[in-house]
């Protein structure tokens, strides 16, 4: 009895331990694991630029943190429309200053068109892509204004350029895709998983009248910032694998539908809402003609009192 009675302090200890250490690592730990692996990449590119003898090491580093993100999809995004920012628009540099090494005006107003081209561009697109053409417009004005002072030494400090960027990008996406890698398309599923049990909780509440109206309209709010953060992160996780590029279109039509379907019963709530403002005998008569429809779909969207978890 000694023995057992013993034992089992111990068994609680165990677990209290082991369910606090797991909360930390889902909550702090991940803060600290990417925290570890910026300061890894970092050095590791500061290190191998020395060790070339690039003329601005700190390029490098600065750029690892610039791509650094939580999760390997984000940083491969973002690594390769900094790629192709950068690479674009050190050949615009290069090309302008090539047809306007003697004319210093010319060569600035085309700079300036080209960034207001860059400017529309990012404002017309979302994300990462967004971000590309910032950098492909900024890099032209930061490296071809300096370059233009000195035309003979403009390709090589484009190469350099280059050779910098690069050295940061593969330094962050090598050690973010090997040190304790977290993609987004694991992250999607529970993020499906989660959101389509609380869309069923949240419409069984709402056509069994225990919603009030600005908690409707609170929780489609929410559901609209989801589809945008899901659209996000799916557009990420296509960098991560061929699985999640093959499923990119199957995620972009759950996600449109989900939309559909919840700004469809968010325009039933409305209207509900109308006519019961109405007061008129033609919108009772609609009201009572919809209200039984709604008693008995509520029950079917739930399961032994919990709300169904999957279709």
């Amino acid at each position: 009895m000694s023995a057992s009675s013993s034992c089992a302090p111990r068994a609680s200890s165990f677990a209290a331990w082991y369910s606090a250490a797991a909360d930390w690592a889902r909550t702090d730990g991940l803060t600290w694991i990417y925290l570890f692996k910026a300061l890894a990449a970092s050095f590791l590119a500061l290190g191998i630029a020395m060790k070339l003898d690039l003329p601005q090491p700190r390029t490098a580093m600065t750029t690892v943190f610039i791509v650094m993100q939580p999760q390997s999809g984000m940083v491969f995004a973002k690594s390769f429309y900094r790629i192709c920012g950068t690479l674009v628009g050190l050949v615009v540099m290069l090309a302008l200053i090539g047809l306007f090494a003697q004319q210093r005006e010319l060569f600035l107003v085309t700079t300036a068109i080209w960034v207001g081209i860059c400017t529309a561009g990012a404002a017309r697109n979302r994300n990462f892509r967004s971000y590309g053409f910032v950098l492909a417009g900024y890099t032209a004005a930061l490296i071809g204004i300096p370059a233009s002072q000195h035309p003979d030494g403009a390709f090589l400090s484009a190469l350099t350029r280059v050779a910098e960027v690069v050295l940061g990008i593969v330094c962050a996406g090598a050690v973010s895709g090997l040190v304790f890698p977290q993609f987004a398309g694991l992250q999607m599923r529970g993020t499906v998983r989660a959101r389509f049990s609380a869309f069923v909780e949240y419409v069984s509440a709402s056509l069994a009248g225990r919603n009030d109206r600005a908690q409707i309209e609170a929780t489609n709010a929410r559901f609209v910032a989801d589809i945008v953060g899901f659209e996000a992160a799916r557009s990420v996780a296509v960098f991560e694998g061929p699985d999640s590029r093959m499923r990119g279109g199957r995620l972009a039509r759950l996600n449109s539908e989900f939309m559909t379907a919840s700004t469809r019963f968010h325009a039933l709530h409305q209207l509900m809402n109308r006519l019961r403002d109405a007061g008129t005998h033609g919108a009772a008569i609609a009201i009572d003609a919809l209200e039984p429809y709604f008693k008995e779909i509520a029950p079917l969207l739930a399961k032994s009192g919990e709300p169904v978890l999957s279709a």
